[in-house]
Protein backbone atom coordinates (compact mmCIF):
# COMPACT_ATOMS: atom_id res chain seq x y z
CA UNK A 1 0.00 0.00 0.00
CA UNK A 2 1.16 3.32 -0.68
CA UNK A 3 0.46 6.11 1.56
CA UNK A 4 0.24 9.87 -0.12
CA UNK A 5 1.82 12.77 1.86
CA UNK A 6 1.64 16.63 0.97
CA UNK A 7 4.67 19.08 1.09
CA UNK A 8 4.28 22.57 2.29
CA UNK A 9 3.93 24.07 -1.28
CA UNK A 10 0.78 21.37 -1.85
CA UNK A 11 2.91 19.38 -3.96
CA UNK A 12 1.89 15.80 -3.24
CA UNK A 13 4.13 13.11 -2.85
CA UNK A 14 3.90 8.89 -2.33
CA UNK A 15 5.63 7.12 0.09
CA UNK A 16 5.39 3.29 -1.18
CA UNK A 17 5.02 0.27 1.40
CA UNK A 18 8.79 0.01 3.35
CA UNK A 19 9.60 3.23 2.40
CA UNK A 20 8.85 6.09 4.26
CA UNK A 21 10.56 8.73 6.37
CA UNK A 22 12.15 8.69 9.48
CA UNK A 23 11.14 12.17 12.09
CA UNK A 24 13.52 14.52 12.29
CA UNK A 25 13.86 13.94 15.91
CA UNK A 26 14.72 10.52 15.61
CA UNK A 27 17.24 11.17 12.92
CA UNK A 28 19.22 13.03 15.52
CA UNK A 29 17.42 15.43 17.77
CA UNK A 30 16.46 19.25 16.74
CA UNK A 31 17.57 20.01 13.53
CA UNK A 32 17.70 23.49 12.52
CA UNK A 33 14.20 24.84 11.18
CA UNK A 34 15.61 26.45 7.46
CA UNK A 35 17.47 22.72 7.28
CA UNK A 36 13.93 21.02 8.45
CA UNK A 37 12.54 23.28 5.61
CA UNK A 38 14.68 22.34 2.90
CA UNK A 39 14.71 18.44 3.76
CA UNK A 40 10.85 18.75 3.97
CA UNK A 41 10.67 20.48 0.46
CA UNK A 42 13.40 18.15 -0.91
CA UNK A 43 12.70 14.57 -0.01
CA UNK A 44 9.35 14.40 -2.27
CA UNK A 45 12.28 14.05 -5.11
CA UNK A 46 13.48 10.86 -3.18
CA UNK A 47 10.08 9.17 -2.80
CA UNK A 48 8.83 10.23 -6.36
CA UNK A 49 11.76 8.83 -7.83
CA UNK A 50 11.75 5.55 -6.39
CA UNK A 51 7.46 5.45 -7.38
CA UNK A 52 8.20 6.18 -10.75
CA UNK A 53 11.27 3.82 -10.89
CA UNK A 54 9.49 0.87 -9.61
CA UNK A 55 6.82 1.71 -12.17
CA UNK A 56 8.83 1.82 -15.10
CA UNK A 57 10.78 -1.09 -13.88
CA UNK A 58 7.53 -3.13 -13.87
CA UNK A 59 6.98 -2.12 -17.15
CA UNK A 60 9.94 -2.58 -19.48
CA UNK A 61 10.10 -5.92 -19.31
CA UNK A 62 6.17 -6.89 -19.53
CA UNK A 63 4.62 -7.21 -23.23
CA UNK A 64 1.71 -6.88 -22.67
CA UNK A 65 1.49 -3.80 -20.79
CA UNK A 66 1.57 -2.80 -24.54
CA UNK A 67 3.84 -0.51 -27.22
CA UNK A 68 2.39 2.61 -26.17
CA UNK A 69 2.71 2.31 -22.29
CA UNK A 70 6.31 0.60 -22.89
CA UNK A 71 7.58 3.40 -25.24
CA UNK A 72 6.46 5.87 -21.99
CA UNK A 73 8.36 3.85 -20.09
CA UNK A 74 11.42 3.83 -22.64
CA UNK A 75 10.89 7.56 -22.17
CA UNK A 76 10.37 8.26 -18.62
CA UNK A 77 13.71 6.18 -18.07
CA UNK A 78 15.32 8.60 -20.18
CA UNK A 79 14.73 11.16 -18.03
CA UNK A 80 15.83 9.40 -15.08
CA UNK A 81 18.93 8.38 -16.08
CA UNK A 82 19.34 12.39 -16.47
CA UNK A 83 18.12 12.52 -12.96
CA UNK A 84 20.76 10.08 -12.00
CA UNK A 85 23.35 12.04 -13.84
CA UNK A 86 22.58 15.58 -11.95
CA UNK A 87 22.71 12.81 -8.72
CA UNK A 88 26.17 11.78 -9.56
CA UNK A 89 27.36 15.19 -10.51
CA UNK A 90 26.00 16.59 -7.34
CA UNK A 91 27.77 13.80 -5.59
CA UNK A 92 31.34 14.45 -7.24
CA UNK A 93 30.76 18.44 -6.85
CA UNK A 94 29.92 17.36 -2.80
CA UNK A 95 33.35 15.23 -3.04
CA UNK A 96 35.53 18.28 -4.68
CA UNK A 97 33.85 20.75 -1.88
CA UNK A 98 35.27 18.31 0.94
CA UNK A 99 39.06 18.41 -0.42
CA UNK A 100 38.83 22.37 -1.42
CA UNK A 101 38.08 24.94 1.18
CA UNK A 102 34.68 25.62 -1.27
CA UNK A 103 31.38 24.79 0.58
CA UNK A 104 27.97 23.54 -0.62
CA UNK A 105 25.35 24.44 1.18
CA UNK A 106 21.89 23.00 1.77
CA UNK A 107 20.56 25.51 0.07
CA UNK A 108 23.08 25.70 -2.93
CA UNK A 109 22.13 22.12 -3.05
CA UNK A 110 18.04 22.46 -3.04
CA UNK A 111 18.73 25.62 -5.65
CA UNK A 112 20.31 23.08 -8.42
CA UNK A 113 17.25 20.55 -7.17
CA UNK A 114 14.83 22.72 -8.22
CA UNK A 115 14.29 21.26 -11.92
CA UNK A 116 14.85 17.62 -11.07
CA UNK A 117 11.73 18.04 -8.06
CA UNK A 118 9.53 19.78 -10.62
CA UNK A 119 9.99 17.14 -13.46
CA UNK A 120 10.23 14.45 -10.90
CA UNK A 121 6.15 15.65 -9.18
CA UNK A 122 5.48 15.47 -13.14
CA UNK A 123 6.84 11.89 -13.62
CA UNK A 124 4.68 10.66 -10.82
CA UNK A 125 1.60 12.11 -12.18
CA UNK A 126 2.11 10.50 -15.43
CA UNK A 127 2.35 7.29 -13.90
CA UNK A 128 0.09 7.82 -11.26
CA UNK A 129 -2.86 8.58 -14.55
CA UNK A 130 -1.16 5.88 -16.77
CA UNK A 131 -1.16 3.11 -14.41
CA UNK A 132 -3.91 0.19 -16.13
CA UNK A 133 -3.80 2.20 -19.20
CA UNK A 134 -2.35 1.45 -22.60
CA UNK A 135 -2.89 2.51 -26.25
CA UNK A 136 -4.67 5.53 -27.10
CA UNK A 137 -6.53 5.31 -23.59
CA UNK A 138 -3.33 6.20 -22.02
CA UNK A 139 -2.56 9.01 -24.52
CA UNK A 140 -6.12 10.41 -24.05
CA UNK A 141 -5.23 10.40 -20.22
CA UNK A 142 -1.68 11.93 -21.04
CA UNK A 143 -3.15 14.93 -22.80
CA UNK A 144 -5.70 15.12 -20.05
CA UNK A 145 -3.50 15.60 -17.91
CA UNK A 146 -0.73 17.98 -19.86
CA UNK A 147 -4.02 20.26 -20.61
CA UNK A 148 -5.83 19.96 -17.23
CA UNK A 149 -2.55 20.59 -14.96
CA UNK A 150 0.21 21.96 -17.14
CA UNK A 151 -0.77 24.75 -19.06
CA UNK A 152 1.06 27.71 -18.18
CA UNK A 153 3.64 25.42 -16.44
CA UNK A 154 7.16 25.43 -18.55
CA UNK A 155 8.73 22.81 -17.29
CA UNK A 156 5.60 20.50 -16.77
CA UNK A 157 4.48 21.13 -20.73
CA UNK A 158 8.13 19.99 -21.81
CA UNK A 159 8.51 16.78 -19.73
CA UNK A 160 4.52 16.54 -21.18
CA UNK A 161 5.13 17.03 -24.75
CA UNK A 162 8.33 15.07 -24.70
CA UNK A 163 6.20 11.82 -22.84
CA UNK A 164 3.35 12.40 -25.77
CA UNK A 165 5.65 12.48 -28.76
CA UNK A 166 7.64 9.97 -27.76
CA UNK A 167 4.67 7.17 -26.81
CA UNK A 168 2.41 8.38 -29.85
CA UNK A 169 4.60 7.54 -32.81
CA UNK A 170 3.62 3.88 -32.33
CA UNK A 171 0.59 4.20 -32.16
CA UNK A 172 0.53 6.95 -35.48
CA UNK A 173 2.05 4.01 -36.89
CA UNK A 174 -0.79 1.64 -36.12
CA UNK A 175 -2.95 4.50 -37.44
CA UNK A 176 -1.17 4.55 -40.44
CA UNK A 177 -1.50 1.44 -41.35
CA UNK A 178 -5.05 0.79 -40.69
CA UNK A 179 -5.48 4.35 -43.08
CA UNK A 180 -3.16 3.29 -45.90
CA UNK A 181 -3.26 -0.90 -46.21
CA UNK A 182 -6.61 -1.65 -44.18
CA UNK A 183 -4.55 -3.66 -41.47
CA UNK A 184 -3.57 -2.89 -38.20
CA UNK A 185 -0.94 -4.68 -36.46
CA UNK A 186 -2.33 -4.69 -32.65
CA UNK A 187 -0.91 -7.61 -30.79
CA UNK A 188 -1.98 -6.05 -27.20
CA UNK A 189 -5.42 -4.64 -27.79
CA UNK A 190 -4.33 -0.82 -27.83
CA UNK A 191 -6.02 0.77 -30.88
Amino acid sequence: SMEIGETEEGEEYVEPAGFGFASFSYIGGNLDSSLQSILTRMLPLCSNYVHVNQYVSSCLGMYECGIVTRTLCEAINKLLREYLEFVANLNYLLREAGTDDKNISMSMVYVNSQPSIRTMAVLYQVVSTARGKKGGELLNALQNLMSLHYVGDAKGSEVMSFLLMECAAPYARMMQSWLQRGKVHDPYSEF
